[in-house]
């Protein structure tokens, strides 16, 4: 049998027959637990019999297959996730065994690639494990703050600012949440960013990385600004705050699932703050926007 290898994902316990090329913690807290495999079972591959085209991402074409139309999931439904050319994931719904099949193009480091970047996300959130927002995420104080943007917004570039002066990672760019109690709780997805752009790659290792839950403090929704103003930092409040966080962070938006979305969103609004950010858009600004953001954060922790 091949040798497993263990890795703490997105506050998952993984356990696979595939060895990723990966610097990736063995060891962290986590809630739930899956095994990948590669053993696929030839009747779990003859029970897909529909599907359609989810998104077009990283140059390949992204495609969810089962057995009906697409809906809420029943206990033993089939699913299979394609990435063009890359690798096809198998699992049927309410089971922690995860099946792969490489493709043409799955080489190592690719394969890796889209497992640990856009598979396990879906599929943690089709389970119900963990609800994901596109978010860098670092620790301030012992909690951790959050940072939402459009598509080339910075949020990127301000995580790794927080990580260069010393502030843990959690998240480069998906972040898990769930409700414990009163707490909203952030799980670390794993150990790399990218602060830059480029297809199928999770960028560079770090080793000033959280592997435990957080509870997160705020959320700061990043928006462009003059170049010449200052920084600015202003809570949002009802509609406006559901609004920003329902369409620019969630990643995974299933029509079947919106209760469920809706249901933590009000969880957020309720127990979490949310700010938004109008900073200089300029590379040279960057520190003053880093040290009005942690001055910010820091204040909440104390009260002020």
């Amino acid at each position: 049998m091949p040798q497993q290898q263990t890795m703490i994902l997105y506050g998952c316990k993984v356990q696979s027959d595939f060895s990723f090329p990966l610097r990736l913690p063995e060891e962290g807290e986590y809630h739930d637990e899956i095994l990948l495999s590669g053993d696929l079972p030839a009747d779990l591959i003859g029970d897909i019999r529909c599907g359609s085209h989810l998104y077009d991402t990283h140059g390949r074409r992204i495609f969810l297959y089962t057995d009906r139309p697409l809906d809420t999931p029943i206990a033993g439904q089939p699913y299979c996730y394609e990435s063009e050319n890359v690798a096809r994931f198998y699992w049927r719904h309410g089971e922690r065994r995860i099946y792969y099949e490489r493709l043409a193009e799955g080489d190592a480091e690719r394969f890796a690639f889209w497992f640990i970047h856009l598979f396990q996300p879906l599929y943690m959130t089709l389970e119900e494990f963990s609800i994901f927002f596109h978010s860098g995420a670092v620790d301030v104080d012992g909690e951790a703050i959050a940072f939402i943007a459009p598509s080339m917004g910075g949020k990127s570039t301000m995580t790794d600012v927080f990580l260069r002066r010393g502030h843990p990672l959690i998240t480069d760019d998906i972040l898990p949440l769930r409700r414990e109690g009163e707490r909203i709780l952030c799980a670390p997805s794993f150990p790399y960013h990218r602060p830059f752009r480029a297809p199928e790659t999770l960028g560079y290792p770090t080793d000033n990385y959280r592997t435990d839950f957080r509870q997160l403090k705020a959320l700061y929704i990043l928006e462009k600004g003059d170049p010449r103003e200052p920084t600015l930092i202003q809570a949002l409040h009802g509609f406006r705050k559901f609004e920003a966080l329902k369409y620019l962070g969630l990643v995974y938006t299933f029509r079947f699932m919106t209760l469920t979305h809706n249901r933590l969103l009000g969880d957020l609004l309720n127990r979490v703050n949310v700010f938004r950010v109008t900073r200089p858009w300029s590379m040279e600004r960057l520190d003053e926007v880093y040290q009005e953001i942690h001055r910010h954060a820091q204040n909440l922790s104390q009260g002020a």
